[in-house]
């Protein structure tokens, strides 16, 4: 909708626009209702729709020779127009952009007919020599041939068409062969890698070795959302369990003495291949499957009915895998055949289906076990693929994720393989090893687990001592903020919400006033898991400085406040810190308030000092008292009394401040954990309630994230300094924030760690209106494990990463230095300043920028496309030559014949099915039908198998 307002927004009023809807026979558009079409033409009359055209496959190619021109973003109708000498108009950024009349930008479009050019004629010869027409079908016929690049030329050039430059293919084949680019920039932002493993894998898809190239399919290109594939037997159970169907089921399942599908659904599965190994065959099918299903629950109809089920669950679990998706489109601009081999129960149809859902072509040829009678962890799949199509070993690059079947024994056969981990087994060996997991329990473990997998291992290959069963100390987080945010952070703040939203339904709560800098993010996730209630939700900016000072009211109070422990500072640095009271010249003098005090030693020094300064502070804090105030009103909360206070801990010292200046106590107290220190208030008879731990002893606690707790806050720490005052401006109270030193790396790593953050909320909320279920204790066993015994990688995300603490009148330090002195964290200091800095920043991803990987994955990819179309375009002119009467070299025209090199039986091979060969390919059918063809092998051997052409 966006593409169509802007060109109908930039159209002259006076030219009428068709607008027309994607469709072919597989996929179509639905973006067009009644209601857009009404809103569309009550501003623009110019507009030609008409809802008949929707369905009519490719009807734009219909329209096309009877319009003035087009407007596309990249579309085959393009180049078409191109070839018909229309006008082109591209909007944002195509491979369209090179040769298109006008890109679409702020000034109306000024419909000219631009005139061929030689470069329009050249990139004409490229594109229809390259993509939209086979090369190998060229090869088949002289007069096709020389008619199409002649066609492409300019009338009055009389010389050979230049096809392309490098530096020009670069950005050509970069926009229009890498289709998954602008998904993989967004979704791979600190993502893992090891672009030497990926370099190799490319390397070996555009070798003239191989002239064949194999995938595995699940796991590989296809994946599930829940980790492991049992969490598609847990979703059966719970759809079946919410269906007319429950009641049956239950019975059978009890009768079965099995307990829960899960369980039944894998022991029909054993006992069918059971069966199949017994009959000599080397796999089952989903047919026998469902005949051992119904055998043991004594139920054929129920059995369908789960069978069916379970497909519609594959359906909706399956989505693409980002890796794979890359690898694969690389192969395909390698020209060379492509096939899939699949150890599955389910027939190549349905996996054909699957693939077409996640965004494949659905053109590969599938060989699968079930079908075939033997798999490839025996070897037999191979070896019928290279029986069946005339292949030696050294011929074929095969690609997958099993350790055993698609990498040990096709490299046993002779055949060359490269290794892809799957999602699943990168998450046990670091994650599930943190969480001590062996395995989800529940279908909600299934899911939360397969989120995390997707998220940080959808497309990283084997890398370091996690892929390669190396040093099991391994980095958790891979030195990634972002990791961090979605693994732990997230989760922990998700569970907190879930658990704030029942105290406030349980507690008649107003709103909720979510305080200082930690409170931001628990705000903005709330926000988001429980919009209908946004109104509820209120965050205040304040601090323990703004509470404290509010709360001063007599000089009791003012010696309460210097009482309360410091850190070692100047009289200055405190007074500052705590009572915004800033020393004249003389009043330093007289204090001595540049010495350096501390709290055991000095505090008679610090209560002289107060009295001095008693007017000031009092001055102040009356003040700060009278805008927070105003802050808290102009939040909608009059009445304490109807409101709750959400703190991250530990002593409660904001909510007992911000009551003592109000004059008014909260409805509640909401905590994520509290220090012996908060047990006053419980004594006040408070409704305090605790989300983790209450009463924690800070000093002697084995509590990980609480012996930590400098590290643990900068998790959730907003960017923005902490609150020092408030000034009031027309009437309304503004928070004026400190200005951090070392901001900067700070800013960075929370920015970082939020996008991590947003991106679990996103997936979490598309999952549905489902729950986490997990402990705070079992979420944050990967950070426990962290702080017990830390990474060096991992250290480096915290590297000068500043933690300020103004209220102790310290200035900001950071966690971990990189300059190994003073820090925060002095136990992961001491680690990191043992280790090799350098070897933990050089694997670190923390400073991997969002272009960084998928730059190096792309720009290599169209590298090797460059230099693959490098020695198309000598392979070209060799050929027409050659059409042309001319010599060439023997060299050259055997060069370019990689796609058939593949010699084919001469006899129709068993293998061969003739009805779905002609049924898939409708043209061949009716070329057979008009005799141009004796059958459908015949095609298949000239035609079909270069052009890869599915074969069912």
């Amino acid at each position: 909708m966006d593409f169509l307002n802007q060109v109908l927004k930039h159209m002259p009023s006076d030219c009428g626009v068709i607008i027309t809807q994607y469709k072919t026979a597989l996929l179509s558009d639905h973006v067009l209702t009644e209601q857009n079409i009404a809103i569309l033409k009550s501003k623009y009359s110019n507009i030609i729709y008409d809802p008949r055209l929707d369905v009519i496959p490719n009807v734009s190619q219909v329209i096309l020779p009877r319009v003035y021109g087009v407007i596309t973003v990249s579309s085959s109708v393009g180049i078409q127009a191109k070839l018909l000498g229309k006008y082109l108009a591209t909007y944002g950024t195509s491979h369209l952009n090179l040769v298109s009349d006008e890109v679409l930008g702020g000034a109306s479009l000024n419909l000219r007919k631009c005139e061929d050019s030689d470069l329009h004629a050249d990139w004409l010869a490229s594109m229809l020599g390259s993509y939209i027409v086979p090369l190998a079908a060229l090869e088949q016929s002289k007069h096709a041939f020389r008619s199409l690049v002649n066609g492409a030329r300019n009338k009055s050039n009389t010389q050979p068409v230049t096809i392309f430059s490098a530096s020009e293919l670069t950005g050509f084949y970069a926009e229009r062969y890498c289709p998954y680019t602008t998904q993989w920039k967004q979704h791979n932002k600190g993502q893992a890698t090891n672009i030497d493993a990926f370099k190799l894998i490319i390397d070996r898809i555009f070798s003239e070795q191989i002239k064949v190239i194999s995938f595995d399919v699940f796991d590989t290109l296809i994946a599930r959302k829940s980790l492991s594939p049992f969490g598609v037997f847990l979703e059966v159970e719970h759809r079946i369990l919410r269906s007319q169907l429950a009641d049956i089921f239950a019975r059978c399942v009890d009768v079965s003495g099995f307990g829960n599908y899960c369980a039944l659904r894998r022991h029909a599965e054993t006992k069918a291949r059971h069966t199949a190994n017994q009959m000599g065959l080397q796999d089952c099918t989903i047919d026998d499957i469902q005949a051992n299903l119904a055998e043991l629950i004594s139920n054929e109809g129920l059995a369908r009915d789960l069978i069916k089920l379970e497909l519609a669950v594959e359906h909706d679990f399956v989505e693409e895998r980002r890796i794979g998706s890359i690898i694969y489109s690389a192969a395909k601009l390698s020209g060379k055949p492509i096939f899939l081999l699949s150890d599955m129960y389910l027939p190549s149809k349905t996996i054909n289906s699957l693939l077409i859902k996640t965004g494949y072509d659905g053109l590969a040829k599938i060989l699968v076990s079930c079908e075939y009678g033997v798999n490839k962890g025996s070897g037999g799949l191979f070896i019928a693929l290279m029986q069946n199509h005339s292949l030696l070993p050294e011929d074929i690059l095969h690609i997958g994720d099993n350790a055993h079947g698609d990498y040990a024994i096709p490299k046993s056969l002779g055949i060359n393989a490269s290794l892809v981990l799957s999602r699943m087994a990168l998450w046990r060996r670091s994650l599930g090893a943190a969480y001590r997991v062996k395995a989800p329990k529940n279908l909600k473990e299934e899911l939360y687990y397969g989120m995390q997998a997707r998220h940080l291992f959808d497309t990283p290959l084997p890398d370091g001592g996690i892929a390669q069963g190396g040093d099991r100390h391994f980095p958790i987080f891979r030195g990634s903020a972002s990791f961090l945010g979605y693994t732990v952070v997230a989760p922990l703040v998700t569970a907190t919400c879930h658990w704030i939203q029942k105290n406030v339904i349980d507690n008649c709560v107003d709103k909720v006033l979510f305080c200082a800098r930690d409170g931001y993010i628990f705000y903005s996730v709330m926000c988001k898991l429980y919009p209908e209630s946004k109104h509820r939700y209120e965050y205040l900016h304040i601090s323990r400085r703004t509470a404290n000072l509010a709360s001063i009211s007599t000089d009791a109070d003012i010696e309460r406040t210097c009482k309360l422990r410091f850190s070692d500072c100047t009289i200055d640095e405190l007074f500052n810190a705590r009572f915004g009271v800033l020393l004249s010249n003389q009043q330093k003098d007289a204090l001595q308030a540049n010495v350096k005090i501390s709290h055991h030693r000095d505090i008679s020094k610090v209560l002289e000092a107060a009295k001095l300064l008693r007017h000031p502070i009092l001055k102040n804090a009356s003040r700060a008292r009278n805008n927070l105030k105003s802050l808290i009103g102009s939040l909608g909360v009059t009445d304490l009394r109807t409101a709750a206070i959400f703190d991250l801990g530990y002593g409660g010292s904001i909510q007992k401040a911000v009551e003592k200046a109000a004059n008014q106590e909260f409805k509640a107290g909401l905590y994520f954990a509290t220090f012996i220190s908060a047990r006053s208030m419980k004594y006040k008879k408070k409704n305090i309630n605790v989300f983790t731990i209450e009463d924690i002893d800070p000093v002697t606690t084995t509590i990980p994230f609480v012996q930590a707790v400098h590290v643990f806050e900068t998790l959730f720490s907003h960017v923005d300094g902490s609150t020092v005052e408030y000034l009031s401006c027309d009437g309304t109270a503004v928070p004026v924030l400190m200005s951090e030193n070392q901001n900067a790396k700070k800013t960075d790593f929370a920015g970082l760690l939020w996008s991590g953050c947003h991106a679990f909320v996103e997936d979490y909320l598309a999952l549905g209106p489902k729950s986490l279920e997990l402990s705070w204790s079992d979420i944050l066993s990967p950070f426990d494990v962290f702080i017990k015994n830390p990474h060096p990688v991992d250290l480096t995300m915290f590297l000068d990463c500043s933690f300020e603490n103004s209220f102790s009148g310290e200035p900001s330090a950071p966690i971990i230095s990189s300059a190994r002195t003073n820090s925060w964290w002095k136990f992961g200091q001491k680690i990191y300043n043992d280790c090799d800095a350098s070897m933990a920043n050089t694997h670190s991803l923390q400073n991997l920028s969002t272009a960084g990987l998928e730059k190096m994955y792309i720009d290599y990819i169209e590298k090797m496309v460059v230099s693959k179309y490098a020695r198309r375009i000598e392979e070209l002119e060799a050929r027409l030559k050659l059409y042309e009467g001319e010599p060439a070299t023997q060299s050259k025209v055997m060069s370019g014949a990689t796609i058939t090199s593949v010699s084919l039986p001469e006899v129709t091979p068993p293998w061969f099915d003739e009805e779905r060969y002609l049924n898939r390919n409708l043209d061949v059918k009716a070329s057979v039908i008009a005799e141009v063809f004796p059958d459908g092998y015949s095609h298949y051997r000239a035609h079909g198998y270069a052009e890869g052409r599915p074969l069912r």
